[in-house]
C-alpha cells in the first residue's frame, strides 16, 4: 500500500456526478490540488476522488483555491494520450480530507478580509 499526505490548493472547481453503484445512486466528487515540492520551484498534481457525504461536502464547501490537507491510498495508472505520448495520473482513492481555508459563497459577507 502506498498513502500519501500533503497539502495544496484546489486548481478548479469540485466536479460531482451520481453514478450507479449496483442498484443504489452514489455521488462522486473529483478535484485536482496543485502542490508545491518544498526543494525548487516544481508543482506536484494529484488527483482526489471522493464519495457519498464527503463528495457533497466538498462540493458546497470547497472552491478553486481553496486550501486543503489530504491523505490517502495512491492509485498510479499510466495512459496513452490522443498524440501518441505516454502519461501518468496519480489519484488519490478514500481519502481524508480536511478543509484548512474555504472560500465562502458570498465573499461580501461580514467579517471576511
Amino acid at each position: 500500500m502506498l498513502t500519501v499526505l500533503g497539502l495544496g490548493r484546489l486548481v478548479d472547481d469540485v466536479t460531482l456526478k451520481t453514478v450507479k453503484v449496483g442498484e443504489a445512486d452514489k455521488v462522486v466528487g473529483e478535484f485536482e490540488v496543485a502542490c508545491k515540492i518544498k526543494q525548487g520551484s516544481f508543482t506536484s498534481f494529484v488527483k482526489i476522488e471522493v464519495w457519498n457525504e464527503q463528495a457533497e461536502a466538498c462540493g458546497k464547501y470547497l472552491r478553486r483555491g481553496s486550501k486543503v490537507a489530504f491523505s490517502g491510498e495512491v492509485m498510479v495508472r499510466s495512459y496513452k494520450r490522443e498524440n501518441g505520448s505516454r502519461g501518468t495520473e496519480i489519484k488519490l482513492i478514500s481519502p481524508f480530507v480536511e478543509f484548512v481555508e474555504m472560500h465562502k459563497e458570498n465573499d461580501s459577507e461580514e467579517g471576511n478580509d
